[in-house]
């Protein structure tokens, strides 16, 4: 997982430094998703509820070096 969590950081990292301030749009895994996610996460989990499945949509900001969480949704998950 460390490895995935790696090359999205990398992968997603020099896409948006070529963006140049762009919206992006990217695909990926639940799994992959996740990996990405706890990377750049500063705060615990607990009380969160951030789900990351394959139909999941994250939305991060990018402010040209790191990424930061800003909200999480998944419409396959029930309320």
């Amino acid at each position: 997982m460390l490895d995935v969590q790696k090359r999205m950081v990398a992968t997603l990292t020099d896409v948006m430094q070529h963006a140049k301030g762009d919206t992006v749009l990217a695909v990926s895994h639940g799994g992959a998703m996740h990996a990405f996610l706890l990377h750049y996460l500063t705060w615990p989990l607990t009380g969160y509820q951030i789900y990351t499945g394959n139909c999941a949509i994250l939305k991060m900001s990018f402010d040209g070096s790191e990424f930061h969480f800003i909200a999480s949704y998944d419409p396959l998950q029930q309320n």
